[in-house]
């Protein structure tokens, strides 16, 4: 049975509303990719070839960012990145929509399918690690699915007919979504940061009775 405390831990909350803002733009960012790319004047079928790079291009850029997350314990810091990437890849997209160049429209496209993905795991490793025990693990690992999967209903309706061809209102909200994102886990970096080095104050108050009692003792 889940111990109701576990639901109260606000930061296992944090990554679960992360999620939620990583997900949904780029559900519907995905789905709706090629039809923004044949906007741009090219045919079906180059469109579908071209709305496939930036998905190439994020396998190593993804397998980057996991490696300094765990070789060098930058869970926080590479969540951050990647979400502040993926919210200038939108502020880029919104902002091109005012532009006629489709090769700078098309970079837009590249960069937002580039980061746009690999924030939700490496945010699930890092949830996974803020846990106090395997419990209160498997409730956020629930948690973090099912707002996977909800980001991932509200994200198809973002790009809506009457918004087409260069969905303004999509990016706008976009936007301010991942803007929230970001915030949230800005916050929860800075809770961890502080948690560290209280951790380490207590460390070592409980190790300096135990040096004096050694230097008596002598």
């Amino acid at each position: 049975m889940v111990n109701p405390s576990h639901f109260s831990n606000w930061r296992m909350w944090c990554h679960f509303l992360i999620t939620m803002c990583n997900n949904g733009p780029q559900r519907g960012f995905d789905t709706y990719a090629p039809s923004l790319v044949k906007e741009f004047g090219f045919g079906s079928l180059t469109s579908n070839a071209l709305a496939s790079v930036g998905l190439f291009i994020q396998v190593p850029m993804s397998f980057t960012f996991s490696y300094v997350s765990d070789r060098y314990n930058k869970r926080g810091e590479t969540v951050i990145t990647g979400l502040s990437m993926t919210l200038l890849a939108y502020i880029f997209n919104r902002s091109f929509t005012e532009v006629n160049n489709r090769g700078l429209r098309y970079f837009g496209v590249v960069w937002t399918q580039t980061f746009g993905t690999f924030s939700h795991p490496l945010n699930i490793t890092w949830m996974s690690l803020t846990c106090t025990d395997s419990e209160e693990r498997a409730l956020a690992m629930a948690l973090v699915i099912m707002g996977a999967n909800i980001a991932g209903i509200w994200g198809a309706q973002l790009y809506r007919s009457d918004d087409k061809p260069r969905y303004r209102r999509a990016f706008s909200i976009c936007i301010g979504v991942l803007a929230l994102g970001v915030l949230l886990a800005v916050i929860r970096r800075v809770d961890e940061h502080f948690r560290k080095r209280k951790g380490e104050q207590r460390a070592d108050s409980e190790q300096s009775p135990q040096h004096s009692i050694v230097r008596l003792n002598k």
